[in-house]
Parts: structure tokens; C-alpha cells; sequence
């Protein structure tokens, strides 16, 4: 997928554009008078209404006014759309144990922490939980409400076609935003020394996984499918979930269907 580094254009720059557009308008135009110039009036002020909806609203759900802070990835900082997911006032980052940053010594899960953590392999990731639209994360950080966000940078050395990521790899990215899910929805403990385990995986290949790029994880309760009457979710044994794999354009690459159990009486990996 072909990188994208053009940085977002500014509220006050399309003022600046629209108002230079007036202004050319008008000093090409017939002397002004009272039915001409309410005509202009109206254009310029709707053209600023449609500015200020499409800059707050008409980016995917995602509108950005926090500032970023330090520790974003330059190949999340330096592309808009992940910029602005980052910086959602939806949203907010949440640890990635499987690869903490960083990385103590010894860490369990070698394979993320170790294995593919390399300049061609998993190059960085980012992990997020993002509130349902309208719901401001600092106003409850600790809301089991909305989805897991995984944003992941991919080298070519996880490949099994040339510039195709292995779907080996596919399985492996969507169950640990699965497990961000779990951990954040059930409030269960899951990874090395928990008994949260996947009973069920089903994937979907819709599109190929393009490498290098930078991809968006989601995953989410399935309600319908998991959620028992009259229980919290953190007192049930059961989870269907679903995720996808997203790329820069808001294509869905991948559909997955998951079921994570904690078996009664099973001790503990």
C-alpha cells in the first residue's frame, strides 16, 4: 500500500483559500451592488459552513483537536488518517502486552515481543480503544463500551507471496486485537498466566494484505451473539467477537469471527 506523507490541510488555510477565492471574485466582477453582493455574501458564508462540517464531522468518525503526544510511530504520525485516529477525542491509547514499550527482559510472549519485532517485520503498532461516536474518552476512560483499535506498520519479512503478508500472520494480528478486546470488555486477563483461551476462529480473505503498509485492526462484541440476559459481560465464560482488517482507504481487507472461553475449572497456561 503506498505510503501517504501529505500532511492534513488546516481549518485556517481553507479560510484563506475561500476568502482569496471571494476576493478574486470580486475584483473581477461588475461593481457591487445590493442584489450582487448578497448573492456572494451567501455563497461565502455557506462555503464556510461546508468547511467547518466537513473538517469536525466528515472524517470517518474520527475528529481530531487533541495534540499528539510523544511516542507516536513515524509511520502513524506521518499518514492523516492514522493521526487522526490517534488523536480522536473518541479515543484513547491503551497498552499492547504482547509488545510493551519498552520491552522488558524475558517477556512471555516471545513471539511478538521478539520474534517479529524487526525493521521488516511488525515495525510498530498502536493500540487504542475507541468510545461509539459522540462519546468523549476522557470523560470515561474506563468504558466497555465501543471496540479495540490496532494499528500495525508491516515490513516485507513476514511475507509468503512477494509484497503479501502470510495469512499465517493475518490470524496472528487479529487474535491480539481480539485479546485487547477481551481484556478491555470482559475485564479478563488473558495472554501467558490467564485461562482465557480461542475456542473458534473463522476468517474471511476479502482482499490481500499488502507489504509494506500500515493497516487498522477493529474488534468488537458480537451483542447478538454473546450476550446472555440479565448477565454483566465480565461475569460471562463466553465472547463472540468479530474484527477486520482496514487499509489507508477504509477498504476491509479481512473478516474474521472469533470465540474466546474461559473453561470452568481449567488451570491456569
Amino acid at each position: 500500500m503506498a505510503s501517504r506523507t501529505a500532511k492534513p490541510v488546516t481549518l485556517h488555510k481553507k479560510f484563506i483559500c475561500v476568502g482569496r477565492c471571494y476576493a478574486t471574485y470580486n475584483k473581477n466582477s461588475t461593481p457591487i451592488n445590493s442584489h450582487t453582493y448578497g448573492w456572494k455574501w451567501l455563497a461565502l458564508q455557506l462555503s464556510i459552513l461546508f468547511i467547518v462540517f466537513n473538517s469536525l464531522v466528515g472524517r470517518k468518525s474520527f475528529p481530531t483537536i487533541k495534540i499528539s503526544g510523544p511516542g507516536i510511530h513515524p509511520d502513524f504520525a506521518s499518514r492523516p488518517w492514522c493521526y487522526d485516529i490517534i488523536n480522536s477525542l473518541w479515543a484513547g491509547t491503551l497498552p499492547w502486552p504482547s509488545r510493551p514499550t519498552p520491552t522488558p527482559p524475558g517477556h512471555p510472549c516471545s513471539f511478538f515481543s521478539q520474534t517479529v519485532n524487526t525493521p521488516t517485520g511488525v515495525i510498530a503498532g498502536h493500540a487504542l480503544w475507541k468510545l461509539p461516536s459522540g462519546q468523549l474518552y476522557d470523560s470515561d476512560p474506563h468504558s466497555t463500551e465501543g471496540e479495540a483499535v490496532l494499528l500495525v506498520s508491516l515490513g516485507t519479512g513476514l511475507d509468503y507471496f512477494p509484497q503479501t503478508l502470510h495469512g499465517g500472520m493475518v490470524a496472528a494480528l487479529i487474535d491480539e486485537a481480539m485479546g485487547l478486546l477481551v481484556f478491555r470488555k470482559m475485564g479478563w486477563t488473558v495472554g501467558v498466566g490467564s485461562n482465557t483461551v480461542t475456542a473458534k476462529m473463522e476468517i474471511k480473505l476479502k482482499g490481500r494484505v499488502e507489504t509494506p503498509g500500515v493497516y487498522m485492526i477493529r474488534a468488537w462484541a458480537d451483542e447478538q451473539g454473546s450476550r446472555s440476559p440479565g448477565k454483566r459481560w465480565e461475569d460471562m465464560r463466553k465472547l463472540w467477537a468479530r474484527a477486520h482488517i482496514v487499509d489507508g482507504d477504509g477498504s476491509v481487507l479481512i473478516e474474521a469471527r472469533y470465540l474466546f472461553v474461559r473453561p470452568k475449572g481449567l488451570p491456569k497456561l
